[in-house]
């Protein structure tokens, strides 16, 4: 399968299954959830997303200065 990489950013289709997805893997286990400022922080960022056919397969946050 071909594997796509895309850099996205807040307003993107695909953000908020990257959000929900880093919740569930990162966030969830340790009991804490984002608050709103780490929310509203990251529409400074990059989002650096792998999709694998039309399945989001991971990412990478990339936080800006």
């Amino acid at each position: 399968m071909e594997v796509t990489i895309l850099s996205v950013d807040t307003s993107h289709p695909l953000y908020p299954e990257w959000l929900a997805l880093r919740r569930r893997l990162l966030r969830e286990p340790l009991g804490i959830d984002f608050t709103e400022r780490e929310l509203e922080a990251e529409q400074e960022d990059r989002q650096v997303l792998a999709v694998v056919g039309q399945r989001l397969a991971g990412g990478l946050l990339v936080r800006t200065a």
